[in-house]
């Protein structure tokens, strides 16, 4: 070993300041570096290289030291690790760089004032993680804790995400802990959770982790209630989650069922099915469907009747005249429906309360009209109702098996507006039939009309809203003189068409502002 090699023989020591003896006459020119001392960054394995460029060095030596240890004088490589070269003159080179070559490297002119440069070096190392479980599979009872961990390192430290994978929805952001816990785990916490661990080195890393949750079987019916009739077939259904290995039996009335020749029984993934064919009277009544595993056991009930459906209404929610409301609504029952009743009421509602006032009812008679073959299609115009009301709509119908149970649901009775708009110079504009965009500017402007409360819904463009457009981009001149109430946009089944939009009534005036 050379007397000045380092303990790692990777560069020599020598005393400082290293002063050359070359040449003992002093330059007229004191040398000058036209390089800048500088951070550096380069990710672990790649090259870096570090500028020392210097002007009149004369006959001067340049060093390249790091600490105490010399690794470059003048032309001369004194350090022996081979990942160190000179290039384009002094420019220092390391390849395949690792962490321990982070730190300051010094380029010195070796002259009496021992002048230098100072170039600091930091290594980027891309992110990696280790994940707690290690098998990256955990098991845990249904309303026990979980806890997954994910440790990254890195430089930059690296940040952490928690995400759940779902094949339908994508990937939901859960935590940007190392730690995530999951308390009373159900059925819904089982599945792919993955950790990414990301430090803008490079690309992310992820690691998965698998989580199951056992408990008792999980069980929905896709229907607690199906409508049946005599020779038709039917299907029960119940999907088991979590645990497919239960065991599934069906029951009626309490009554296990077997497989017979109307009546089968089969499965399909997580989804059992019960289908009875050529139903008769006997088939009526409750059935269930009952799940076992080594946990516990779970039942629903599913019920099978020949009285009608329920009513499922088809007609909007607002009505856009003063005083009715045209109800359309689907009834399932295969067999003919009897009777219709409809019990309807106004709600006196503001903010913090609702009080129904008393029901009103009309027994109606059933239409023969089918949109399918197991359900029936009704309309029914309700009149003498208040304007800017809301009602609340209760169907009940009754077949050959009996009643149905009533379903209800809320309509409002609303209005349009109208107004005339009145300019600086006294020229008027009725504005008839407003289109959302106008209404949308008028509100925006934050104009208002005494007499209407809110713009609650609006009319398709007439063959003026063009002008009328045009008008409202004025509204800064403009002023609301006085409103009026316009009836349109859904049938009136007492209107014709004498000049205006089919279904419109004329306007009613409100009086002025």
């Amino acid at each position: 070993m050379f007397a000045g090699d380092s303990v790692s023989g990777l560069s020599h020591s020598f005393p400082e300041p290293f002063i050359s003896t070359i040449d003992t006459d002093a330059p007229t020119v004191a040398p000058k570096f036209m390089t800048r001392g500088h951070l550096y960054k380069a990710i672990i394995g790649d090259s870096i290289e570090l500028p020392c460029r210097v002007k009149d060095l004369g006959s001067y030596v340049l060093l390249w030291r790091r600490g105490t240890s010399v690794l470059t004088a003048a032309n001369l490589m004194v350090t022996r690790d081979p990942r160190f070269k000179l290039v384009e003159g002094y420019n220092l080179q390391i390849a395949n760089v690792k962490i321990q070559d982070a730190g300051d490297y010094i380029c010195q002119i070796g002259d009496n004032e021992s002048r230098d440069q100072v170039h600091t070096l930091e290594i980027l190392v891309p992110p990696t993680i280790r994940v707690v479980p290690q098998n990256r599979q955990i098991t845990a009872r249904k309303g026990s804790t979980v806890t997954l961990e994910c440790k990254a390192s890195g430089n930059p430290v690296p940040a952490i995400y928690w995400h759940k994978k779902d094949a339908f929805t994508g990937a939901s952001h859960l935590s940007e802990s190392p730690t995530l816990v999951l308390e009373r785990v159900d059925r819904h916490h089982a599945g792919v959770y993955q950790c990414t661990a990301d430090n803008g080195v490079r690309e992310a890393v992820h690691v998965d982790i698998e989580v199951t949750v056992l408990s008792p079987p999980d069980i929905t019916v896709e229907k607690t209630w199906v409508h049946a009739s005599e020779g038709f077939d039917i299907d029960l259904a119940c999907i088991v989650h979590g645990d497919v290995n239960s065991e599934m039996l069906w029951y009626q009335n309490s009554f296990l069922l077997d497989p017979t020749d109307r009546r089968s029984m089969f499965s399909k993934a997580d989804k059992y099915t019960l289908n009875i064919r050529n139903f008769q009277q006997s088939d009526f009544g409750n059935y269930s469907c009952v799940a076992d595993n080594a946990l516990g056991r779970t039942k629903k009930y599913i019920e099978v009747s020949g009285r009608p459906g329920p009513a499922a209404f088809l007609s909007p929610a607002y009505s856009n005249y003063l005083d009715r409301y045209n109800l359309t609504y689907t009834i399932e029952s295969i067999p003919p429906l009897d009777e219709i009743k409809l019990l309807y009421r106004k709600l006196m509602m503001n903010e913090t309360y609702q009080h129904p006032g008393s029901w009103e009812d009309t027994i109606l008679v059933p239409t023969l009209t089918r949109s399918d073959a197991t359900h029936f299609i009704m309309s029914h115009v309700i009149r003498g109702l208040s304007p800017n009301s809301v009602y609340e709509v209760m169907i009940q119908a009754r077949n050959v098996h009996g009643w149905n149970e009533g379903k209800k649901g809320k309509v409002s009775v609303t209005t349009v507006l109208s107004c005339k708009l009145k300019t600086i110079g006294g020229t008027d504009t009725l504005m008839r039939n407003l289109t959302a965009d106008q209404i949308e500017r008028i509100d925006a402007l934050k104009l208002e009309c005494s007499d209407i409360l809110f713009f609650e819904s609006s009319l398709e463009a007439n063959q003026h809203s063009g002008a009328f457009l045009g008008t409202l981009k004025r509204l800064q001149d403009l002023k609301i003189e006085y409103c009026k109430i316009n009836m349109c946009q859904q049938p009136d089944p007492d209107a014709g068409n004498q000049g205006q939009p089919t279904g419109c009534r004329r306007p009613v005036d409100l009086g002025r502002s």
